[in-house]
């Protein structure tokens, strides 16, 4: 009796110990480990395949409305002094991880605003349209949310952001000033340190998350510019001043041109499918003044397509430039009339507790002989000068007082947009 209780003493004794050190053996992991993401997105070769790769044309319809109409708010209430770039694309893919943590109320505004109300799967339309832009390997698109790491997230949502909404989620002290060096680290990481800084709300507690969303795309001329004819050149200010800066030019036979009761408008190709579209106002009109009418930018992206393009020899003449932004929530839901979305709303769906949400949307673009992107602004090599066949029109479109861009990736989505102001700011 007394032989078998000791025995049945040891191995409880024993199975204390184990538990013991099973916990502080977690204890310990929880603790290194405690800055590890709680979800990533897929690699793509584990990308979801589905039975067939296109969106619906309603969802391509409602992203298109949205980065229409939200350029046009926002751009055209813009300073005139600045240049000026907005991510469409980007803030729609915020919005897309806001709407889908989101519930009641709070969701319906985010589908409303981001025109989901009818479509049956938006999530797995996003991730369609994600597959076919980053597949190219010239568009970036990326986000991370970091919330309280002791808010308990579901699961099953966290799982469904990273596979179809592509998006990292880390655990973190939102009042912890090491949190923004995290996050200035993670910036880096994916814009090539062109950003490093997050400034995070003084506000920022448990049950807050915050949104790093970044897009930037990348691509060549279809035919570069050859950097022998680049030259310095006098650029117009909206002010009547004028500034010297370098200008690159080249020739295209045969190309579409686009003139508008208001504008000039033509496109140049990218290596990759994608255009980089410019409109130039006449003169008088700012670009501020012709975005008013959100119409203008679809009847330039449908123009093409639709017969109201003519054929020209063009003489293009533009300035090389870098620009950049750093675009908060209380930026763009101030300017699209939705301030309601800066203070406390639902965000239950991801976690109990969870209501409020801010981001940051980081994008930029150089223009220069070589392509579009976070380039170096330096010459690089010597491309075609183009040859002018006087069997069209010819016409000249110099860049060289205040335009609008676009940059749409090959199937017509509008990555970014933006106005060049001043070209050597």
């Amino acid at each position: 009796m007394g032989r078998e209780f000791r025995r049945r003493w040891d191995l409880a004794t024993l199975a204390c110990l184990l538990a013991a050190a099973l916990a502080v053996g977690v204890g310990v992991w929880l603790l290194v480990h405690a800055d590890d993401p709680w979800v990533l997105p897929p690699e793509p070769e584990d990308w979801t395949v589905y039975e067939t790769a296109d969106n619906s044309t309603a969802f391509l319809d409602a992203v298109d409305r949205f980065a229409m109409d939200t350029a046009s708010q926002l751009l055209s209430r813009s300073s005139t002094a600045e240049n000026q770039i907005f991510s469409p694309m980007g803030l729609y893919s915020a919005l897309s991880v806001l709407a889908e943590s989101a519930d009641g109320t709070t969701r319906e505004t985010l589908w409303g605003m981001l025109g989901l109300d009818e479509i049956a799967d938006p999530a797995g339309e996003f991730d369609r349209m994600y597959q076919r832009l980053v597949g190219r390997g010239t568009v970036w698109m990326e986000n991370s949310l970091w919330i309280g790491r002791r808010m308990q997230p579901d699961r099953d949502v966290l799982l469904s952001l990273a596979q179809q909404l592509h998006i990292e989620v880390y655990p973190c002290d939102l009042d912890h000033e090491d949190t923004a060096a995290r996050m200035g680290e993670w910036l880096a990481e994916r814009t090539d340190e062109r950003w490093q800084t997050v400034q995070l709300p003084g506000s920022a507690s448990e049950s807050h998350a915050h949104l790093l969303t970044t897009l930037r795309a990348e691509d060549s001329w279809r035919i570069p510019f050859d950097s022998r004819v680049t030259g310095m050149r006098s650029f117009h200010l909206s002010d009547r001043q004028t500034v010297e800066t370098e200008f690159i030019s080249r020739t295209i036979d045969a190309h579409p041109i686009i003139s508008g009761e208001d504008y000039l408008a033509s496109y140049l190709s990218l290596e990759n499918g994608g255009r980089m579209h410019l409109i130039l106002p006449n003169r008088g009109i700012t670009p501020q003044s012709l975005l008013r009418n959100s119409w203008l930018l679809e009847e330039v992206l449908d123009g093409y397509a639709l017969g109201r393009s003519r054929l020209g020899d063009v003489i293009l003449t533009m300035p090389k430039f870098s620009v950049s932004s750093t675009g908060t929530l209380s930026d763009y839901a101030g300017g699209l009339g939705l301030s309601a979305l800066t203070g406390e709303n639902d965000y239950s769906t991801l976690a109990d507790g969870l209501k409020t949400a801010t981001l940051d949307l980081f994008t930029g673009l150089t223009v220069n002989e070589r392509g579009v992107g976070l380039f170096p602004a330096e010459r690089i090599g010597e491309g075609d000068q183009g040859e002018v066949v006087k069997t069209n029109e010819l016409v000249y479109l110099i860049l060289d007082r205040p335009f609008i861009f676009m940059i749409t990736s090959p199937d017509g989505r509008i990555l970014q947009i933006g106005i060049v102001n001043n070209p050597t700011l």
